[in-house]
């Protein structure tokens, strides 16, 4: 027993015992972290990152060398041939999109063989609205083959691909689902079946929130094409005035000469109408022990407040903006700016 806290020695107990039993993946995960952060140094040697690389440009995209070589620094990282980072991504759903229509033309197929994918990529794909600019109003067809209780389905995979296909499309992150998200190795086994029955077909990755797991990317496994957005506050809140966020944003305001900030939610958020009580009952179908969410909150955590989403993506940014300009530590001279980009338009709609 610690002399700061009278705490009940089975707290103690339960929270050593817990420790004990996460260290061995704790110890494999902090070996990915290095990994990946000295793969990062790595490619930033090796591209000659420097102080003139994040000067500013012209401002009309021509011979600009940071943006260049910020796309050679993740295409090495990610050990793919090419690669294309930029802010105007809005969202994951905004990444996914660009690159659907970057590579299928009229007539072509996507086949998702993950299941059905994110209910914010419906509209993109045209499973959902009538004339809006899908890729169903443009002709590209489009199929989907169903997990089997929560697994991908190799077998029917294999028989769905053809000739016909010219995308085997693959989510990893679970979704709304109940399902794992995929691991590298089942990415890997999808794309090995499929360039074994269409050697021409594009395998494409959505990648979201999967980046930097395991040592290797899909690209390095089969995958042609992988997209995404990396790890971030899900949402783009922020649930207390001290969490990471903020503190991101107050190294980059001081340390690095940032002068001003804009928070831009988007419409079709899947944090939307989030609720913490399901939230709960899938942690506790995932095999969480109620026992360990009831100490979280004898530690103080509110749990509910803690996973909820919103209910109004203009309010959750203008809750955000005000947070962070009235915040005890945010001087005076930082312009803080709320935005909401609608994922379908592009029309960017100030909030104050």
């Amino acid at each position: 027993m610690t002399p700061f806290f009278q705490l009940d020695p089975k707290i103690e107990s339960a929270s050593a015992a817990a420790l004990r039993q996460v260290a061995p993946r704790f110890t494999e995960i902090d070996e990915v972290t290095e990994y990946n952060q000295l793969k990062v140094l790595r490619a930033f040697m090796d591209n000659g990152i420097s102080e003139r690389h994040f000067g500013s440009s012209t401002g009309y995209g021509y011979g600009d060398e940071g943006r260049e070589t910020l796309d050679k620094v993740w295409a090495q990282v990610f050990g793919a041939e090419d690669a294309l980072v930029r802010h105007n991504f809005t969202c994951g759903t905004h990444t996914l999109a660009v690159a659907l229509f970057g590579v299928l033309r009229p007539g072509d197929k996507m086949l998702c063989v993950s299941g059905m994918p994110y209910d914010t990529l419906h509209s993109v794909i045209g499973l959902t609205g009538e004339n809006m600019g899908s890729l169903k109003d443009y002709g590209i067809a489009f199929d989907c083959v169903p997990l089997q209780e929560e697994h991908l389905d190799y077998e029917a995979i294999a028989k769905a691909v053809d000739d016909t296909v010219t995308m085997v499309y693959i989510q990893r992150s679970r979704g709304y689902e109940l399902r794992a998200s995929l691991s590298l190795e089942e990415t890997q086994k999808v794309a090995e079946i499929a360039k074994e029955k269409n050697p021409n077909c594009i395998v494409m990755v959505d990648n979201c929130y999967c980046e930097f797991v395991n040592k290797q990317e899909p690209t390095q496994v089969g995958a042609d094409l992988i997209a995404g957005s990396l790890i971030k506050n899900a949402g783009g809140m922020i649930t207390g005035p001290f969490d990471s966020a903020v503190r991101s944003l107050l190294v980059g305001i001081i340390e690095l000469g940032v002068e001003e900030v804009m928070v831009i939610g988007h419409t079709d958020c899947g944090v939307a109408h989030i609720n913490a009580d399901m939230m709960i009952r899938h942690l506790i179908q995932r095999g969480i022990s109620q026992d360990h969410i009831d100490m979280m909150r004898y530690c103080g955590i509110d749990f509910e407040a803690w996973l909820r989403g919103f209910d109004c993506v203009e309010n959750s940014v203008a809750e955000t903006v005000d947070l962070l300009r009235n915040h005890p530590l945010m001087p005076a001279d930082v312009t803080i700016r709320g935005y909401v980009i609608n994922t379908e338009t592009g029309e960017l709609t100030p909030q104050e």
